[in-house]
């Protein structure tokens, strides 16, 4: 029943935006996708964190550090931060060069129309599979969706496929690097830790190094994504 419910909820409040925004507004064409867009958004955004949330989270759940309410909050939290510090720069790394942006400056209405079909592809898709507990990633939606987009409005010239090869070969590369990085690692801790004389001294003696580890990937990350601000007469 609160399934249902919320469902016959959502879709009012999607027909009181319409009529809202069809009746009481009056945009333009441009507006009419801006206003339709910023839900769509908030659809992606929130599925993607649903989706993102579980990756960090999921463990420190498990091993019973947090409680599943602690970790939505703390999760929540760090996902707004995250995205409105740096969410910039990751989407730049996702969409630099994939479509020739500027076969669509003679119609911008195309273009705003196409990028609007991307966030209601990737936000649905990332949103059910995050439900059902499919493995998925919002990043691949909105890849998928940028090269339909090219593909269908501006034909096969429109999509830069040298950078789209560059980009799955990295969704294939990185699992493998991952799964070296994981074994070499659990086997330094099987070595190091669970094979000693004493594992509790042994782990809390190497806690700082790991720490540090930890700590030194996430700084690192930020100092490449970010870039150096520029000055105003720039």
């Amino acid at each position: 029943f609160k399934t249902v419910a919320g469902l016959a909820v959502s879709v009012l409040a999607v027909l009181v935006f319409a009529l809202v925004l069809a009746f009481a507004i009056v945009p333009t064409r441009i507006e009419t996708l801006l206003y339709v867009g910023i839900p769509c958004a908030f659809v992606l955004a929130f599925a993607n964190g649903a989706n993102d949330i579980a990756n960090s989270m999921g463990t420190t759940v498990g091993a019973g550090v947090l409680t599943l309410r602690n970790a939505i909050l703390i999760g929540s939290a760090a996902e707004f931060v995250g995205a409105i510090t740096m969410g910039s720069f990751v989407s730049k790394s996702i969409s630099k060069g994939l479509i020739d942006t500027d076969s669509f400056q003679s119609e911008p209405d195309l273009f705003a129309m196409g990028m609007l079909c991307v966030l209601c592809g990737a936000g649905s898709t990332t949103l059910v599979a995050t439900m059902y507990g499919f493995p998925i990633s919002a990043t691949h939606g909105i890849i998928g969706g940028l090269v339909s987009i090219g593909l269908i409005a501006k034909g096969t010239d429109a999509v830069s496929w040298s950078t789209l090869l560059e980009t799955s070969l990295g969704w294939v590369l990185s699992p493998v690097a991952g799964m070296a990085v994981a074994f070499l690692l659990q086997s330094f801790l099987q070595l190091t830790i669970h094979r000693s004389a004493n594992p509790v001294a042994r782990s809390n003696a190497l806690q700082p190094l790991f720490m540090t580890l930890s700590v030194g990937v996430s700084l690192l990350f930020i100092l490449i994504k970010v870039k150096r601000p520029r000055h105003v007469n720039e």
